[in-house]
């Protein structure tokens, strides 16, 4: 197994283990739980990619939602794995969910459990393969995407109830194509 570090983020509030080495909670964690809005009558919020936990554990904790329930969806199961504990290490199995899925091509057998969200949160992978200079390979699937901006705001546009919000952190020079999947759905 690999080693892991156990940190206090979100102003102490999101106490989460993580892997000593590869992907690690950074700004961009922080910076998306921060940025959602979240309606108080909102009852499921749901965050793609979840790796750990961490953004999904502090909106939960900074979130005044009554019985608002929370999904994560993580494709790599260690991840998944590493993520359910942080669920229970912060006392949120009662109101957290992590799914093992891929969250732009889920199979259908979880269909009813993924769909209905009054908020979508998700910090996608920046690049497409090719593109810009190669990550270090524990960081690869985190920052190299297999799918493109306009199927991550595709699939989950069509798993949102009316009015519901989606908040995404991304790079600022894909703000087009972003703005264009949205007006497509």
């Amino acid at each position: 197994m690999p080693q892991e570090t156990e940190d206090l983020i979100y102003g102490g509030r999101v106490r989460i283990r993580q892997p000593a080495r590869g992907y690690r909670v950074n700004a961009d964690t922080i910076l998306l739980a921060a940025a959602a809005e979240i309606a108080s009558d909102a009852q499921r919020v749901v965050e793609l990619g979840c790796g750990v936990g961490a953004a999904l554990l502090a909106v939960a904790q900074r979130a005044e939602l009554g019985d608002a329930r929370f999904t994560g969806v993580e494709r790599d199961a260690d991840m998944a794995a590493l993520a359910r504990r942080n669920v229970a290490a912060n006392n949120l199995e009662s109101r957290m969910e992590i799914i093992v899925a891929d969250a732009v091509d889920p199979p259908d057998s979880l269909s009813d459990a993924l769909s209905g969200f009054d908020a979508v949160l998700f910090n996608p992978p920046y690049a497409a393969p090719g593109e810009g200079r190669a990550p270090a390979p524990a960081r690869q699937a985190a920052h190299v995407g297999e799918h493109p901006i306009e199927a991550w705001v595709r699939v989950w546009c069509n798993r949102m109830r009316a009015g519901a919000t989606m908040t995404l952190i991304h790079r600022a020079d894909k703000l087009g194509e972003i703005l264009r999947a949205l007006e497509g759905r």
